[in-house]
């Protein structure tokens, strides 16, 4: 039987296993998934001596693990970072799925200017999908200012009209600020929030963190990571399967059945 997993640190938030098992239960799929704490340290050793067949990576191995492989494919390699592998060579779904999960949830990302919130592994894929969105703007909010900038120079390797703006329309967190269990933290001071953005987080769980729901009340539009997170993952089964998944299950299924596992 076909062996997957999602490795990080921490691990115990992720709810990756429940996802797949509904997707191999829909496509009639006899394989087994299961969520593994790596720390930094053990990375090395576990990527030199697993015997899974397809491997999900999430915080805070998203670059960490790139030495460790063979290859990477043309998107994975443009990003830097790769959160799916087969056979020892690296993809990046994650940016695709931010894409999908903005086409479900009818934001225009064309023209529109955009602030980042994190500078790390989520963040950078964010970022070629908003390149590759043509966004009027890209610009980066992190505590960690070394790595923003760094992040700066490599969008504008690929997106050299940068025009900083200093008043987003969209604003997408990329932190791990909110996930369960440290749900009270909120990424950005709420005073930088007003009623015509859109405001869109990566975190699942919760479905929509304290961030999104007081930017609500504040009357933005908000999204949560939920359909971000399900995308990524049939896209990685893609890839290990090589069949196409999206028109063969029925994801709003998936989508509620991990939205009453959440709450």
């Amino acid at each position: 039987m076909k062996q997957y997993c999602v490795i990080g640190d921490p691990i115990l938030h992720s709810l990756s296993p429940e996802l797949h098992h509904k997707i191999y239960s829909m496509l009639g799929i006899k394989a087994v998934y299961q969520k593994v704490n790596v720390s930094k340290n053990e990375l090395k050793r576990f990527m030199n001596s697993n015997n899974f067949d397809g491997i999900n990576i999430t915080i805070p191995h998203k670059k960490l693990i790139v030495p460790f492989l063979e290859g990477l494919d043309k998107d994975a390699e443009s990003i830097g970072v790769v959160n799916c592998v087969k056979g020892n060579y690296g993809f990046n779904t994650d940016w695709i799925g931010f894409l999908k999960a903005m086409d479900l949830n009818h934001v225009i990302l064309k023209d529109k200017h955009c602030m980042i919130l994190g500078s790390g592994g989520a963040a950078r894929a964010v970022a070629y999908a908003l390149i590759s969105a043509e966004v009027g703007s890209i610009n980066i909010k992190s505590r960690n200012k070394n790595q923003s900038r760094f992040l700066l120079e490599w969008i504008r390797n690929y997106f050299p009209n940068n025009n900083l703006s200093n008043v987003p329309d969209i604003i997408i967190n990329c932190t791990p600020l909110g996930m369960y269990p440290n749900t009270d933290l909120v990424p950005i001071e709420m005073s930088l929030v007003n009623k015509d953005m859109v405001l869109i987080d990566t975190i699942y769980n919760p479905i929509h963190t304290q961030w999104l729901l007081m930017g609500k009340k504040l009357g933005a539009k908000i999204v949560g990571g939920l359909d971000m997170f399900i995308a990524q993952g049939i896209l990685s089964a893609e890839i290990w399967f090589g069949i196409d998944i999206f028109n063969r299950i029925e994801v709003n299924i998936i989508k509620q059945e991990i939205k009453e596992t959440i709450c």
